[in-house]
């Protein structure tokens, strides 16, 4: 167990864990579950049942719930939405003085230096 390594109490360890990161230790967990999911629906070899499954939730139906309440959107979509993402990251095109280098769902990110 990590207390026994780092020589401090279980209630110490979740006091700095959450003077640290603003969260309990549960909470965090479950929330580097649902990321891990949510990187795993890049592949496409996995069906969501697996994924979640993987991601230590009991069934699909509660993957779906948590990751909705998380990212807003279902882990289906989210899968469809990845690949479109994935797909404009690759882009690069050319406009007068600058260069777009990626298309993300946050807008667009140019190089700062001017075109030779």
């Amino acid at each position: 167990m990590i207390v026994k390594n780092i020589c401090v109490s279980v209630s110490t360890l979740k006091r700095l864990v959450l003077e640290v990161i603003g969260t309990s230790v549960g909470s965090f967990v479950r929330r580097l579950r649902i990321e891990r999911a949510f990187r795993s629906l890049k592949n496409k070899e996995e069906s969501v049942l697996e994924i979640a499954l993987s991601s230590s939730f009991e069934d699909a139906s509660s993957f779906s719930r948590t990751f909705k309440a998380n990212f807003g959107y279902s882990p289906s979509f989210a899968r469809n939405k990845i690949n479109i993402v994935s797909e404009l990251e690759c882009v690069s095109v050319e406009i007068t003085e600058f260069k777009i280098q990626a298309a993300t769902k946050q807008g667009l990110y140019f190089e700062v230096a001017l075109l030779a």
